[in-house]
């Protein structure tokens, strides 16, 4: 007698096999009190190519990493496979269903991902301290400025198409730099947020040549998936698409600037989504500028307040969906907020500028930094030194992790390069 626990995937009659869904099904024999039975896959197609990211991975002790993976059919498209990671060290790592590390002592080992026919392994090396590397990753023909990354290693910026020329928006994935283009009527472009789903979001810009009283440049924030441009429809001319989430929220803020009777500086924040666009401002600022958004939505923004003469002091405020909460009584400027609600920035002690965080409670220096620019979830930050004129020394960048500074330049010592600037960190370290 033969049988199918999950008819659904596949059903069996008198032995034969037969494919209903991707999956896996387990097909039971049996005769009188005798059984057994057979795990079978089944599959949506032939998988050609099985991309794997990071090749090889290395992490600290004490914490998880993920390793990423996409099937692909002979024609490169993303196929809906299962995956399936296996392997682990006993005492030194392990490995869930989702491909999710856990390092628990220093060593090494392999995990393997199937995908069909399909298996590639990856070395997985556990240690007890920091090792840096640094990886370049090209440009489209000029100079390149990485600006952020998710969590799959997905790189996004803008790059000179040729020296000197305009910049245009780039996605670096898996070793290769893509050119986004621009959207029809604009000459240039970059891009500034992508979620791990690799929903990338980013601005458009043309010249106007306008008169004073209009601003000289339009933008058009957008977002971007799977090749193609979806246009953010916002009544504001120099809108600019911030960052995005895993909920594919995306942050928007502009700025502008007339002249006439004096210089007055103005600008307008908000969350987009389905469409929609919701404007932010704290309570009695005259303006709010989005900072960042986290995963559940809330946002980051520096409120500024009026002094008179078209003067403001930036205040850090976050907005969870309906309240305003101030971050900080002390003098902040807000640079990121990480998926835990962490903030980071500038704050301004009697000793001088110096990146900073926010506890709940107090603000707390990071003494050696002058700007933090990005946290992530372990609570890992990343800026760099700003060095006074006339400078000894280059801006060099810095990675804040627990109570011990890394100046990233002499950790990696490229022998090519400076590392004057870090943006961001991704939950992997990167």
């Amino acid at each position: 007698r033969w049988a199918s626990r999950d008819p659904a995937v596949a059903t069996v009659a008198d032995g034969l096999v037969t494919g209903r869904a991707p999956g896996e099904a387990v097909i039971v024999a049996s005769a009188g009190a005798a059984a057994d039975s057979v795990r079978v896959t089944v599959e949506s197609g032939l998988v050609a190519e099985l991309a794997v990211w990071p090749d090889t991975l290395y992490m600290v002790r004490g914490r998880t990493a993920r390793i990423f993976a996409e099937p692909r059919d002979g024609a490169g498209r993303t196929m809906q496979q299962p995956l399936y990671f296996s392997g682990g060290t006993p005492g030194v790592f392990t490995v869930a269903e989702d491909g999710t590390v856990q390092g628990t002592a220093s060593g090494s080992g392999v995990v393997t991902v199937r995908a069909g026919l399909k298996a590639v392994q990856v070395p997985v090396h556990v240690l007890a301290g920091e090792r840096f590397t640094l990886r370049r990753l090209g440009t489209l023909g000029g100079a390149a400025w990485a600006l952020d990354l998710n969590n799959r290693g997905e790189v996004v910026g803008s790059s000179e198409s040729t020296p000197g020329g305009p910049r245009r928006p780039f996605l670096w994935a898996r070793g290769r730099m893509r050119d986004l283009g621009v959207p029809a009527g604009y000459k240039r472009g970059f891009a500034t947020g992508i979620n791990d789903q690799g929903v990338v979001v980013g601005t458009a810009e043309r010249d106007t040549f306008a008169l004073w009283y209009s601003p000289p440049v339009a933008t058009m924030p957008w977002t971007w998936r799977a090749g193609a441009f979806h246009p953010i429809s916002i009544d504001y001319p120099t809108a600019e698409a911030v960052d995005v989430n895993e909920r594919g929220q995306v942050l928007l803020a502009g700025t502008l600037t007339t002249s006439g009777g004096g210089t007055f500086f103005s600008g307008a924040s908000w969350v987009w989504e389905n469409g929609m666009a919701q404007r932010l401002n704290a309570p009695g600022a005259g303006y709010s500028m989005g900072i960042a958004i986290g995963h559940d939505g809330t946002v980051g923004m520096n409120a500024h307040f009026w002094t008179g003469l078209n003067r403001s002091y930036a205040v850090p405020y976050a907005w969870n969906g309906s309240t305003y909460t101030r971050i900080s009584e002390a003098m902040m400027v807000l640079a990121d907020v990480g998926d835990d609600g962490r903030p980071v920035g500038s704050c301004w002690f009697i000793t001088g500028q110096a990146g900073c965080t926010w506890d709940g409670t107090r603000l707390v220096a990071i003494p050696t930094m002058t700007q933090a620019r990005g946290v992530n979830r372990w609570g890992d930050v990343v800026g760099w030194v700003s060095v006074p004129c006339p400078p000894t020394r280059p801006d060099h960048a810095v990675l804040r992790r627990g109570v011990v500074s890394y100046e990233l330049d002499a950790a990696v010592g490229s022998p090519e390069w400076k590392v004057e600037t870090a943006f961001a960190i991704n939950d992997l370290g990167w």
